[in-house]
């Protein structure tokens, strides 16, 4: 278990080493021939690497079907496809999930969403299997830098914490 966690650490790592080297790289390399859009070629960068190395990390758990994971987010879609169960696992990356390609499956039982799994959708499950994938985490790094991005943004057009009276 603890030779596990370190590999987990050493992975975490690298990940947060190749998100910094390549926001710093598109940093410089956008000063040279962009300046004034430097900043905003960092922040992209930092975005694009953080969300790719989002699925990389372990943010999903196999759990048993129970009453406890109501409101949990599921990490699949489970449906019926010439008569076998079909599971797609969501892609937490923003980004791998788009360029993903879209299987199809033909009746849909259960499929993520904001809220979680209901107790309906857990009765559901349980006529076809024991066991599903959850979120244990969200990558909240999309969420972050949007909010960033929206924050300096505010502060061009003159909306800053620094211009309030």
């Amino acid at each position: 278990m603890e030779e596990i966690r370190r590999k987990e650490v050493i992975k975490f790592s690298i990940m947060v080493l190749c998100m910094l080297s390549s926001a710093l790289f598109a940093y410089f390399i956008s000063l040279h021939f962009f300046p004034s859009a430097s900043i905003f070629a960092m922040l992209f960068a930092f975005f694009i690497v953080g969300d790719i190395a989002s699925s990389f990390l372990p943010c999903k758990k196999t759990v048993p079907l129970s009453d406890s994971i109501v409101g949990e987010p599921l990490a699949e879609t489970i449906g019926m496809k010439n008569g076998k169960i079909v599971r797609i696992e969501k892609e937490p990356s923003i980004i791998l999930g788009m360029l993903k390609r879209k299987e199809k499956v033909g009746e849909v039982i259960v499929s993520p969403h904001y809220l979680g799994l209901s107790k309906e959708d857990i009765e559901k499950l349980k006529k076809y299997c024991k066991e599903v994938k959850i979120f244990i985490t969200y990558p909240m790094a999309p969420l972050i830098l949007v909010s960033l991005l929206i924050s300096i943004a505010l502060e061009m057009v003159g909306f800053g914490i620094g211009n309030v009276p």
